[in-house]
């Protein structure tokens, strides 16, 4: 004759002795599961995993670590220095530099002028140190396709525009 098991026994045998299997088949109603990692076939403990040396899930491990501090405030100022040292070397440059008036361009705009005006071509030559100072003249030289040697003076008429006229002397 079978009796009922007791309290705290098992009715499929005594508990298995440490480094034996568990016995095969579902826990019994109100027994703890067997220690250790999960066995084939059964399910891991619900939650996240434990990690050793953190707390609880959502709490880190010790005090947080400082904020980094931003670097866009500085940047900004570095930029802003930089913007202003720029500007004060151009404004710099432009009012010590006295305006000279571009050689190549007079010559070939004066060129096609005269070409218009007396209908042959012209080579002109003009100084390359020509000063845009109001009322200033200076002498370009030439000679047109038929090889006659052509003398025209250029004043400066307008400073803010290096504005000027031509005439044959």
């Amino acid at each position: 004759m079978t009796y009922p098991p007791r309290d705290g026994e098992s009715p499929y045998g005594p508990p298995p002795q440490f480094g034996q299997q568990p016995p095969y088949g579902p826990p019994v109603y109100g027994q703890q599961p067997p220690y250790g990692p999960p066995q084939y076939g059964q399910q891991p403990p619900y939650g996240p995993p434990q990690y050793p040396g953190y707390g609880p899930p959502g709490q880190p491990f010790g005090p947080p670590p400082p904020a980094p501090k931003s670097k866009v405030p500085l940047i900004a100022a570095l930029t802003g220095v930089a913007l202003v040292v720029i500007a004060g070397v151009v404004i710099l440059v432009m009012t010590m530099q006295s305006t000279v008036l571009d050689a190549a361009s007079a010559e070939r705009d004066v060129a096609g002028q005269f070409e218009q005006r007396e209908g042959v071509a012209i080579d002109l030559t003009c100084p390359d140190d020509m000063e845009v100072k109001a009322g200033a003249s200076y002498t370009c030289t030439g000679k047109t396709a038929a090889g006659e040697a052509v003398t025209l003076r250029l004043t400066i008429t307008d400073v803010k525009t290096a504005a000027y006229t031509w005439t044959e002397p």
